[in-house]
Formats: C-alpha cells, structure tokens, sequence
C-alpha cells in the first residue's frame, strides 16, 4: 500500500446457513430459521451504517444448493439494499450451497451492478476503490491440497484480499476436513487480509504478515458451539489491517456442568440452572458425579418445568448413584466388572490413607464404566 490514501472499511461475514432447519430444537426451530433473516438484514444494517466499501461473505450463505423460494426472495432484497447504497459485495460459495449442476449459485441470477458472485477461482479487479479481489472456489464440497496457491498479490491494485471458505490444518487438531489449507499457503499469498469461512466462532489470524479471519456465524447455526454471533469490520490502510469484532446475533448456545454429589437437594441444582436463565439462550446442562438416592432428580421432568426460562433447556442426566458394599458384593465374579471390584477392593484395603481416596475413586468410576454407565468430571 502507497502513501496516505483513505483506509478501506470492509464488513466480513460467512457461515449465515440462511434456511437451516433446525431439527434438534423441535418447536423452536422455525423461530430460529426466522432468527437467521432477521440477523443477516442487521448485518445490512451495519454495513449502511458503518458506511463500509464492501462486504464479504465467504461461504455458506444458504444452508443448502436449493433454498426456498421465500428464503432466496429475502436475500435477494437484503443484498439490493448494499447495491443501492453502491455498496460492493463478494460472494464465494461453501461447503452447504457449494457448486454444483442444480447450485443456487449456477441457476439464479443473484448478482448486481456491485454484487459479485464467484463461480469459479479467480480474481476482480474494482477500479473505483482500487481493489482487487481474489477468491477459491471449488467445483463441489471438497478440494485438494493447495487451495490458494492461485490467490497471490499481483501489485496491479493498492489493496489486494483474498476469500476461501475452508478450515486451517492445525497438526494434531485439525487434519481432515472438506477443504483444508496451511499457514504457509496463506502466508505466502501476500495479501493485506485473507476473509475466510467455514468455522461457525470468531477467530483472527496472523500468517506472517498476512492477516486473516473467521468472523463465525453471525447468528447461531449448530445447537452445540459456543462462539457464533459476530462479524468482521476490517479496516485497511497505511497502519496496516485491523480487524475488530462486532456482535449482531440475538440467540447463543452454551452448556453447563453440575456435580450433583457437591449438592444436598433438587431445589440448589434448580437454582444453579436459573442463575443462566436467559430467553435466547440454548442451555445444555449436564449433571454428572454421584447423586444420592434421595435427591430425586429426573432430567426432563425438571428440563420442562424450567424451561419457559430459556430460549431451549436441555438436561442430561450422567450422574450415578454411590457404590455401596451390597452393589459390590452383588457382582459376578465371572464379570470383567466384578472382577475389576475384586482387584480395587484389595487395593483398598491395602493402601495406605493417601491412597485410599484415589483408590476408591477408581473403583467407583472403574465398576460405573464397565456397567455401562457415562461418567463424566
């Protein structure tokens, strides 16, 4: 970048799955399949408010190839409104409403006097804002291993990013996954910032001197991730690229371990599920550890009579009762279980008093598993 021309503002968003179902909320999934509309028209709003030059979206903006008619429909007019403020928009297909021969993104005109819908891998050039913009795109839901050797900084404009909807390879982490990339690909694009998708929670990246980001789902997709509810306000000048974090989506997920065993009545499990009480909040609680045989917990009794306090509350009851000598004595010596208990038993009464709660505590969760029970710490 040369001189002191006016920094570039950009809004960058993925991962919308606009017309998702949501199954697993039962009745409330329609509420949620709204939600998403409701979110992406704020994330328009912001863009027209913050008076951006453009907006990004990198992948996954419909849940699947074919979205409703309705859902098309709204998008369509959402993203007219950055048209008619002369708003640029890019747009790469993802892994959900990836290319194919029946593709939303092959059969419908989506696209605009600044709207930008890529079909293919390659690079536009906006002379206006003196900005070109590269992008990967594959032919289906996976590609090979060099993704974004073809994104590289051709000097031909002062400012040069890059799109791909794809997940980082992290050694022991993140090794398989429908389109991957490295660090060193990345880096060696250089590029003055790198909007990616796929990872549904806000993560920056720094590859050298290349900056990137996932700004995540901007509203919440998988009823089982924290971290959805952001998107990307980016802003590229002579200081370099700065990425900062803004919250547009309304409904989160998050979960909730409680040790029952810590706890002497129902009533202080209750309270300790309240404490998060929130009506756009999904709630997994999971209540592990060893309950007493008098604190007469069921898990979706309690599930439904707390619920009108949450967005959707769902219990998992992985706890379990204490052994006591009788359950002991009771199992098959002819059993991997009862054999099991022979051997810690004697362990026990061995050990010295350091060792006996450790021991002990092998023999409960040791005769818990083999039983087939979840234990979880």
């Amino acid at each position: 970048m040369e001189g002191k021309a006016r920094p570039m503002k950009l809004l960058h968003t993925a991962d919308l799955h606009l017309g998702a179902r949501f199954v697993s909320l039962g009745g409330k999934g329609e509420a949620q399949r709204r939600q998403l509309l409701a979110t992406f028209e704020r994330v328009i709003d912001l863009a027209v408010e913050e008076k951006v030059d453009a907006v990004l979206i990198s992948g996954d903006l419909f849940d699947s190839t074919s979205p409703s008619a309705a859902t098309l429909e709204k998008a369509r007019l959402l993203l007219a409104r950055l048209a008619r403020d002369k708003i640029h928009a890019f747009i790469i297909p993802g892994t959900h409403d990836h290319l194919g021969p029946s593709s939303v993104w092959r059969v419908t005109p989506i696209g605009g006097d600044t709207i930008e819908v890529f079909t293919e891998t390659g690079a536009v050039r906006v002379p206006d804002l003196d900005l070109t913009v590269h992008a990967f795109v594959a032919e289906g839901k996976t590609a090979g291993p060099g993704s974004l050797s073809n994104l590289r900084r051709t000097g031909e404009s002062r400012i040069e990013i890059g799109m791909m909807h794809g997940s980082l390879a992290i050694p022991g982490l993140v090794e398989d996954d429908a389109l991957l990339f490295t660090e060193r690909e990345a880096r060696e694009t250089g590029l003055d910032y790198l909007a990616l998708g796929h990872w549904h929670s806000f993560s920056r990246k720094e590859f050298g001197s290349v900056i990137g980001c996932y700004p995540g789902s901007p509203e919440m997709v998988a009823t089982d991730q924290k971290g959805a509810g952001s998107v990307a306000i980016v802003t590229i000048g002579p200081e370099g690229t700065q990425v900062e974090q803004r919250t547009v989506g309304k409904r989160r997920f998050d979960s909730l371990q409680i040790d029952v065993g810590l706890l002497a009545s129902a009533s202080e499990v209750e309270q300790k599920i309240l404490a998060r009480a929130d009506e756009d909040l999904v709630l997994e609680v999971t209540l592990s550890g060893l309950c007493s045989l008098n604190l007469g917990i069921e898990a979706d009794k309690l599930a439904g009579e707390l619920s009108d306090a949450f967005f959707v509350l769902k219990i998992k009851d992985a706890s379990h009762p204490p052994l006591d000598d009788a359950l002991l004595s009771g199992l098959s010596p002819h059993t991997v279980a009862g054999r099991f208990a022979e051997i810690m038993r004697e362990r026990v009464e061995q050990a010295d008093e350091e060792e006996r709660d450790v021991c002990e505590e092998a023999l409960r969760l040791g005769v818990a598993l083999l039983e087939g029970r979840t234990v979880l710490e």
